[in-house]
This record gives structure tokens, C-alpha cells and sequence, in this order.
């Protein structure tokens, strides 16, 4: 397995998330766990509007 992004998301995204029922909840937990495996070089549509910064962590 290669390097992980670090994907942030912000306090009203959680919140949001938290509304979601379970398969909308694990529908959006999957595509950041893509989008953190993946970073940029995923490509469309995963990763459309998306700032990703590689972390240095």
C-alpha cells in the first residue's frame, strides 16, 4: 500500500455527516477513504473541487 493523503474536513461537515443515515454515512466515509489512498492522481469525479495538500506529517 502507498503513501495516505491527510484529507480535512471541517467541524460542519461532521455535523453533516452525523444526519446521514448509515449507507449515506458509509457512502461518504468510502469515497474519503478513496480519496485519502488515492490523493489527486485518483482523478474524476473523486476528485473534483478538492484541495489536497500532502501532509508532512
Amino acid at each position: 500500500m502507498g503513501e495516505e493523503w491527510e484529507i480535512r474536513v471541517t467541524n460542519e461537515f461532521l455535523a453533516w455527516v452525523d444526519t446521514l443515515d448509515e449507507r449515506s454515512k458509509a457512502q461518504v466515509v468510502d469515497a474519503i477513504d478513496r480519496l485519502a489512498e488515492g490523493g489527486p492522481a485518483l482523478g474524476r469525479p473523486w476528485s473534483i473541487g478538492w484541495k489536497v495538500r500532502r501532509s508532512t506529517t
